[in-house]
């Protein structure tokens, strides 16, 4: 019986020496994810989805061994053991809307995505008709009219620039001739 006991224990030492070879080899891993990583508690051995990488999950069992390993599809990315789209947000037909994949986020409201728009009632800088000028600047609406600054002579002169409003302070004596001055927001003789 003594004899037994002994067989039995030396059995039990060289399984626990085979297991522990096994799965503890020094590097504490299984492939490249880790058994039982120290900086884990043992809570973490609770079966759950983790990161491995940004672009990869993996499923830990009860035992805090390995079961399944998942590479994240194509415009995903690991977030919270879970594979979730990668998205930005761009603007698409005067709209700020999310796309599918990576991307830096070029608005955060429609608004941001409005074209500016600009419009001049008298065609451009044209100093002897008041004019006014309107249309969207990164969103807003606006209306600017011509007129008369300080001395008679001085004219505000509103004018698009492209698809931007400009202004410019005018001289009427200078811009349009010897005797002319401002009124009602238009240079006159």
């Amino acid at each position: 019986m003594e004899r037994r006991n002994e067989i039995f224990i030396l059995l039990f030492a060289l399984a626990i020496l085979f297991i522990g070879f096994t799965f503890f080899d020094g590097s504490n891993k299984t492939g490249n994810i880790p058994i039982r990583p120290s900086k884990y508690s043992i809570d973490d051995c609770n079966p759950h989805w983790f990161c491995v990488d940004s672009n990869t999950r993996a499923y830990r069992n009860a035992n805090c061994s390995v079961s399944d390993q998942t590479d994240c599809g194509l415009n995903e990315e690991c977030t919270n053991g879970q594979c979730v789209q990668v998205t930005h947000k761009a603007c698409l037909n005067n709209a700020c809307t999310i796309v599918q994949g990576p991307g830096n986020d070029e608005c955060t409201t429609n608004t941001h995505c409005q074209q500016n728009t600009c419009t001049d009632t008298d065609g451009g800088l044209n100093y002897t008709i008041r004019g006014t000028v309107s249309g969207q600047y990164n969103g807003p609406n606006y209306t600017f009219t011509d007129y008369c600054f300080t001395v008679n002579d001085n004219l505000i002169e509103y004018y698009c620039g492209g698809t931007d409003f400009a202004m410019i302070q005018a001289n009427c004596t200078i811009e349009v001739g010897p005797g002319s001055i401002c009124q009602e927001g238009a240079c006159t003789s």
